[in-house]
């Protein structure tokens, strides 16, 4: 069971920090004759001290027999992130290990491993090395800084997204019965915050968040973090959903219906999942997109923050999921695109709901299964600690050329943001749980883009702005089918007359 210790808010910012620790680097190569060791039942193979001599420091042989573990241990905690930690032998996947509750222990099975000679062992995570130096990648930036040309400042939209609209906000939270997800042991929650406009008349889009793995509880008063689910007695749990309401509140005031869901049962269980949690994800998303379409058709049943916001229109919903949640919003439109069977991962009943576009913040994408026939934009984030192979820029890259031509796929790259600040709730001094910024910085090696106090770094404050600007430009986009120019749309009805798609 995963569980880290003293987590900062992602994973990789801190594995990063794993970087620097002396001794990692100079790996020696393990011999042949000890791999064959290794391999030999327990009854007949030389010591485990005599094998784990001829792999690098930090790794071990454990286990008994059949229950033989190839066993990598941090000389720091990690901390549960998005990005999936691999053991890889030079190019080769190895697998994912499974991580111990000291979040500094992790450990594969050496049946997985096969015959796969253990030369050249790497622990990565997001395409981050976490058991050697990064390597000179401050300098190759600052290299790159040095020789770039500075861009051309471009004029200013005379749409501004960012801009709050008309309407005031009315904000409560639900809380309904767990519910069973296949594959996990635990039901799962039904919370979720809503942000709606106050005296919006008419039927209004819906805009759904999904958070992305983070730790699941922690103790107040104290910096302990843990990925347990349910939490144990005397910890608390953390209420990553509520780290959007900025950008909820920036989407009502334009007349959105806006929902954030918690995802804390499925972050706590999703290690047993071969796709890293997306089909769970996609299940919750669907719960809660299915009781939105009953509480449409029956208002009296919903709960009191769904009865004091407008009446969502399910046939304009837009998706909004960062990091693992990105994958999960994918996999739920995905979803949603046919009626699922009689009972599908958890979800019962006909699609009575209609995506129109997708957000992805720093996503993760495991499956490589992009939505071709859903529009989508992608943030990038030039300082993600945590997801720091850019992989979503695959939602944009897998599209090309499949889809029915109908659907734009776009990607940002925004300079000195991190992963974690997109959410408030993984942002230190805004966070009610331990939060720290998942960008590691050398300190012999400071980041020219990426350190703090950096001239391109941004404020978490300025990056969380940012990040509500992109969505909600594309909620103009993809839900109220604004083009961008002046006369065409208003920020204050996001819901568009039934004929009205604007014209320019």
């Amino acid at each position: 069971m995963i569980r880290a210790r003293r987590i900062g808010v992602t994973a990789v910012a801190a594995l990063a920090a794993l970087a620097g620790t002396p001794g990692l680097a100079q790996a020696r190569q393990p011999s042949e004759t000890g791999l064959a060791q290794a391999r030999q039942p327990s009854e007949t193979r030389p010591s485990t001290t005599s094998f784990d001599s001829a792999l690098p420091p930090g790794w071990r042989i454990g286990g008994e027999g059949a229950e033989r573990l190839l066993v990598w241990r941090s000389p720091r905690p990690v901390p549960m992130g998005d990005a999936r930690v691999e053991f890889h032998a030079g190019d080769r996947l190895l697998g994912a290990p499974k991580a111990e509750n000291d979040g500094r222990t992790f450990r594969l099975s050496l049946d997985a491993v096969g015959d796969t000679p253990l030369k050249d062992l790497q622990v990565l995570a997001g395409g981050r090395r976490l058991d050697a130096p990064a390597g000179d990648t401050a300098r190759k930036r600052r290299d790159a800084l040095s020789a770039a040309e500075p861009p051309a400042a471009l004029p200013a939209n005379s749409v501004d997204p960012g801009r709050p609209g008309a309407y005031r906000t009315v904000t409560g939270e639900y809380g309904l019965a767990p519910v069973k997800l296949p594959g996990f042991a635990q039901p799962v929650e039904m919370e979720a915050v809503v942000v709606a406009p106050r005296g919006a008349t008419g039927k209004r889009p819906l805009a759904l968040f999904l958070h992305g793995r983070h730790g699941t509880c922690y103790k107040p008063g104290g910096d302990d973090v843990t990925g347990d689910w349910p939490c144990p007695a005397g910890l608390k749990a953390i209420p990553s959903h509520q780290g959007y309401l900025k950008d909820q509140r920036l989407l009502a005031s334009q007349g959105y219906v806006t929902v954030s869901i918690s995802a804390n049962g499925v972050n706590g269980q999703d290690w047993e999942a071969e796709d890293g949690g997306a089909q769970a994800r996609s299940s919750l998303v669907r719960q809660h997109l299915a009781r939105w379409a009953g509480w449409a058709a029956r208002p009296g049943s919903a709960p009191a923050a769904v009865r004091d916001a407008p009446p969502a229109d399910l046939s304009r919903v837009l998706l909004v999921g960062h990091s693992r949640g990105g994958e999960g919003v994918n996999r739920a439109a995905m979803d949603s695109l046919y009626p699922p069977p009689a009972a599908q991962d958890g979800y019962r009943g006909p699609v009575r709901w209609k995506i129109r576009g997708t957000v992805l913040i720093g996503p993760t994408i495991f499956g490589q299964n992009p939505v071709a026939d859903v529009p989508s934009a992608t943030i990038l984030p030039g300082c993600d600690g945590d997801v720091s192979d850019l992989q979503g820029e695959v939602y944009v890259d897998g599209t090309r050329g499949i889809s029915r031509g109908t659907a734009l796929h776009s990607a940002v790259y925004v300079v000195g943001a991190n992963h974690n600040y997109f959410n408030s709730e993984w942002t230190p001094g805004l966070s009610e749980a331990p939060s720290s910024d998942d960008f590691w910085d050398d300190p012999e090696q400071p980041d020219p883009v990426c350190s703090a106090g950096a001239p391109t770094r941004l404020t978490a404050d300025r990056q969380h702005q940012a990040g509500a600007t992109y969505i909600a430009a594309a909620a103009r986009l993809f839900v109220a089918g604004a083009t961008g120019c002046a006369r065409c749309s208003t920020a204050r009805d996001a819901a568009p007359r039934p004929r009205a798609r604007p014209r320019c």
